[in-house]
């Protein structure tokens, strides 16, 4: 009678084993391009939720905030007496650890992430506004 035996074998194991370090190269090669990806998508979703709040901000004041702290810590407002709630918990930074700009020109809101390099001239701004053909906003 023959014995039946339990386990893989050895060419079993070789490819098992072939299979998971393809996987695990994939991820390797293509992990730093959707970390990338999802910073800017990350980046993208920040400056939309804070220019949304800006907004309220300015329907319950009738005036822009003058600066983003405004929407963590609002002032006080005359016409809305009681506890005034902030606009955002805390002060959002980009992906890349710096604070978003922020300024309004022609009554116009204008958000700014420099990216990854956190230069001006860099391909990689992410902004609420198209850049010209003249490269600024």
């Amino acid at each position: 009678m023959g014995r039946r035996r339990r386990g893989f074998t050895l060419i079993e194991l070789i490819v098992v084993i072939t299979i998971i370090g393809i996987l695990a190269s994939a991820v390797v090669i293509y992990a730093p391009r959707w970390v990338k990806a999802a910073r800017y998508r990350r980046a993208q979703s920040d400056i939309q939720t804070i220019e949304q709040q800006v907004q309220a901000f300015r329907m319950d004041y009738g005036r822009y905030p003058e600066s983003l702290e405004e929407l963590v810590n609002p002032p006080e407002n005359p016409t809305m007496p009681g506890q005034v709630d902030p606009y955002l918990p805390k002060m959002r930074l980009d992906p890349w650890g710096r604070e978003y700009v922020y300024t309004v020109e022609g009554g116009r809101v204008i958000f700014i992430s420099y990216g990854e390099d956190g230069g001006e001239g860099g391909g990689d701004v992410i902004s609420n506004v198209a850049r010209t053909e003249e490269g600024g906003y």
